[in-house]
């Protein structure tokens, strides 16, 4: 212990040195170039909860994300630190442009409160290494608190990398994202979000895509706290939109969506040639990753499936989210299958859909923190989350995403039997938007809201007027107005 404490120590002292090298104005000017790359992060601007550690000597200044947080309305919470009476003294300079209550302040919020939940974490630091592993004045100290929190961790950091790996403590958190000043991605993987997405439907009419009831749809879901857009998968109907739809539809939700939510784009394909060119498109329009299904039909081996995969993560230049979803596809994706998978730099999560816990389980064990989990089963968002899932990929939530997140979000914040009751309540619903192949079921859900026609391409066939009547009365017991 005492040997990684001076390993630190010096390392400190090493990057004090770099700093006083540099001018106040070169400092300063360094500072404003790092809030910068924080206030155009995707993952800043779709936050409504923001917490902000405290600036020390050496680290960035975050005194001007925390203004334009409360310009933007974001809750931003101000934990308390070791150094309290030099931060009560010195902190809220400056910061009279403030409205009382909107930051949830005015004294710094106690960071033991079990109830804080928020979407983002911003520590300032005085370097990080590949890992995410960051050295600043607080860093043990803060540690033991961002351990319990499960919003998205960023820390920001004056240095580049000093080394591939600090030397760690058992305490020490490692960071989802590191930003520098002269490297924004350090090689670690990111989590794309946390929470609950939704696999959005395409409305269609007789003569193509609804754009018109899309851009409703998608604003209905943000204004109602989603985490994530997932067009063109299987809900949106992917496979039978020709490649100028594929494109029209990825583009019109990354406008729409603006940067609020990420947008994860449905490219997955059995002709692996065809799935890196549909995610290079959605690259190219602005997608923040990929959803890549495992190939149906002409199925391949497990081996097949690491050639696929790299091959698209090599060339797709997206994060890849994998779908493993053996009901539709006939291949399972075996946890050690996932294990090679997961060592691609650009390989980050899969959606698990394949019905089987212990396999979940397995996935977790052989994978840890180098592949995000997240549900691609409604029925098991609680159950996976409780295996350190990240969240759901969402079909109920095209009609109910508030609910949706709500039991991410209860489950986050620490409230797993609300959330369990909340997935219990809604269970009956679930399965009924699954009586007849998706999105069948979730695209009459969706008209009987007003969010476009009850109209699938076919194969696809209306849904059965039998089961339509019974979505649509366990929908009004769920509060909807149908």
């Amino acid at each position: 212990m005492e040997d990684i404490r001076e390993a630190k120590r010096r390392l400190r002292a090493w990057a004090a040195e770099r700093r006083r090298a540099l001018s106040a104005a070169e400092t300063a000017e360094a500072g404003r170039r790092i809030q910068e790359k924080v206030l155009a992060l995707p993952e800043y601007r779709a936050a409504r909860t923001v917490m902000v550690y405290v600036s020390l000597p050496g680290e960035p200044d975050t005194r001007g994300i925390i203004l334009d947080a409360v310009e933007h309305g974001k809750r931003v919470l101000l934990p308390r630190c070791p150094d309290a009476e030099r931060m009560e003294a010195g902190l809220f300079t400056g910061f009279d442009r403030l409205v009382p209550g909107r930051m949830g302040i005015p004294e710094p919020t106690d960071d033991a409160d079990p109830g804080i939940a928020p979407d983002l974490i911003l520590v300032p630091c005085v370097a990080a290494d590949r890992e995410g592993r960051r050295l600043g004045h607080g860093a043990g100290y803060y540690d033991r608190f961002l351990a319990n929190r499960n919003g998205k961790k960023i820390c920001m950091c004056f240095q580049a990398l000093l080394t591939e790996r600090l030397p760690t403590e058992k305490t020490d958190v490692r960071m989802d994202r590191v930003v520098t000043e002269q490297e924004e991605d350090c090689g670690m993987k990111q989590t794309i979000f946390t929470g609950a997405g939704t696999a959005i439907i395409t409305p269609f009419t007789a003569d193509g895509v609804d754009f018109d009831a899309l851009g409703r749809l998608l604003d209905d879901q943000i204004a109602k706290g989603i985490d994530a857009i997932v067009p063109t998968g299987t809900s949106g109907e992917g496979s039978t939109l020709t490649d100028a739809e594929h494109e029209a539809v990825v583009s019109f939700c990354v406008k729409r969506v603006a940067g609020r939510v990420p947008v994860i784009a449905g490219t997955g394909s059995n002709n692996t040639a065809h799935a890196i060119e549909r995610t290079q498109t959605a690259k190219r329009v602005g997608a923040d990753a990929a959803l890549l299904v495992t190939p149906y039909y002409n199925k391949t081996t497990q081996r097949g499936l690491i050639a696929h995969y790299t091959a698209i993560a090599d060339a797709g230049g997206l994060p890849c989210v994998l779908y493993n979803v053996p009901s539709r596809t006939g291949l399972n994706m075996l946890p050690e299958t996932l294990a090679v998978l997961a060592d691609h730099e650009r390989i980050v999560a899969v959606k698990e859909a394949c019905g089987n816990i212990s396999q979940v389980a397995r996935e977790r064990l052989l994978c840890g923190d180098r592949l995000d989990i997240y549900s691609g089963s409604d029925d098991q968002i609680v159950p996976i989350l409780s295996l350190g899932g990240k969240g759901v990929i969402s079909v109920i939530a095209n009609i109910l995403p508030a609910e949706t997140a709500g039991i991410c979000r209860r489950f986050f914040a620490g409230d797993t039997a609300g959330a369990a009751r909340e997935q219990l309540r809604l269970l009956n619903l679930m399965d009924q938007l699954m009586i007849e192949t998706n999105p069948i079921p979730a695209k009459a859900a969706c008209a009987a809201l007003g969010f476009g026609e009850n109209r699938v391409r076919l194969p696809l066939v209306p849904m059965e007027e039998k089961n339509r009547q019974r979505l649509l009365e366990l929908m009004r017991e769920a509060g909807l107005p149908v």
